[in-house]
């Protein structure tokens, strides 16, 4: 303390008594010092996490904090709230302890938590349709309410009755709705926060307890539904693999319900800064890919349907365009045309009966005029079954 009223006097010292907090002594990630002190935590990751659910606890905007790591290591942070929050973390928290911690909602509250990873964290999480300028909002707005009113039957064939349902799948695929990715897995939320990530940056994971957050304002969805049947898919779909959930308001449709619509206001939110270390990818490597789509059909279909509503109706724009080619999905126009012309070769090379050839003309005539929907890939999986290259159904 000598040191910091020395050398941070202008800080310390001109603030009220009742602004000034020292922490010390933490020994964050020490397990002998359990033993040493006598200190009643299960291990060293328990410790390092309800030693920083006691610093949420007293942590005040005004707070001026005296961190005492060391005998020579001393640091004074002015304003709490997330930039002292974020410092803390970034010199004190691992990834490895904030998994620890994820973990450890989980166990304290079954399945009633949700999380959700960043590699940055911004002051609010919004949804992601309130990122955009005006205009192009409004573009969105259309294809998310005609997205909805047909209950999803233009992409999986049968109606999804839930509406926020339909708005996860939207989310999941298009990367713009008016609500927000979260996932039931400590796992996965650590992996999404570590992607892209350099060593030494901010990180920060994210727990959502829908009990406490459940106002009737707000609505979770789960993914209990398969969008497409088995055999078409419906165990593929990446949202299975992420273990997805989303959040939002139940008025989805009003844009300033939207706009006022922040996770982080929400009850029983907790959060854990880390500073990223190179080695730390390995925590998540047996995940594998998560966000591949190379087997999940509806990511075509979803992104099939939007684009050709969005053209039809004049939205494809080059702004709506960057966001379709941002959400990774395949551009149902090029993969038709290649599947059409690919199959047109092998369909005269084995002199396939005159149907096959019918059928791949029609196909061929409705893509240049624009008409994509799902029937296309029944009319394509027809003769791909002609042609010997899929079982009959």
């Amino acid at each position: 303390m000598v040191r910091a009223t020395t050398e941070y006097r202008g800080t310390v010292l001109d603030a009220p008594d009742a602004d000034v907090l020292v922490w010390s002594d933490l020994h964050l990630g020490h397990a002998n010092i359990i033993d040493y002190q006598g200190r009643s935590f299960f291990d060293a990751d328990d410790m390092s996490a309800e030693l920083w659910r006691a610093f949420e606890r007293v942590l005040r905007p005004e707070s001026v904090l005296v961190l005492v790591h060391a005998a020579t290591w001393i640091t004074v942070l002015r304003s709490g709230g997330d930039a002292m929050r974020n410092k803390v973390a970034a010199e004190q928290i691992s990834a490895r302890k904030a998994l620890a911690w994820l973990r450890d909602q989980t166990r304290e509250r079954s399945n009633r938590v949700l999380f959700r990873g960043q590699r940055h964290a911004w002051p609010t999480i919004k949804p992601s349709i309130t990122r955009e300028c005006e205009a192009t909002k409004r573009r969105i707005w259309a294809i998310v309410r005609w997205f909805c009113s047909h209950k999803a039957r233009h992409v999986t064939g049968y109606s999804i009755e839930n509406v926020h349902d339909r708005l996860a799948i939207l989310q999941h695929y298009f990367g713009r709705s008016p609500v927000v990715d979260l996932t039931a897995t400590p796992e996965v939320a650590l992996y999404f926060a570590l992607k892209n990530a350099e060593d030494g940056d901010n990180c920060v994971v994210y727990s959502v307890d829908r009990e406490s957050a459940g106002a009737p304002s707000v609505v979770f969805s789960d993914h209990d539904f398969l969008a497409l049947p088995l055999g078409d898919g419906g165990s593929t779909h990446r949202w299975l693999r992420q273990d997805g959930y989303s959040v939002g308001p139940k008025d989805w449709w009003d844009p300033q319900e939207v706009e006022n619509f922040d996770v982080l206001g929400l009850s029983g939110v907790g959060c854990m800064h880390f500073s990223k270390r190179d080695s730390d990818d390995a925590l998540v490597a047996d995940l594998g890919d998560l966000e591949s789509i190379a087997d999940d059909p509806l990511a075509y279909q979803v992104r099939g349907s939007v684009q050709t509503f969005a053209r039809t109706f004049d939205l494809l724009t080059p702004d709506v365009i960057a966001i379709l080619d941002r959400s990774a999905t395949v551009d149902p126009d090029a993969e038709i045309s290649s599947r059409i012309d690919n199959l047109m070769v092998m369909a005269k090379e084995v002199d396939a009966p005159p149907e096959v050839f019918s059928v791949l003309y029609s196909l061929k005539a409705a893509r240049e005029q624009n008409q994509w929907d799902t029937s296309f890939d029944a009319g394509l999986r027809s003769v791909e079954q002609k042609l010997g290259l899929l079982p009959d159904s």
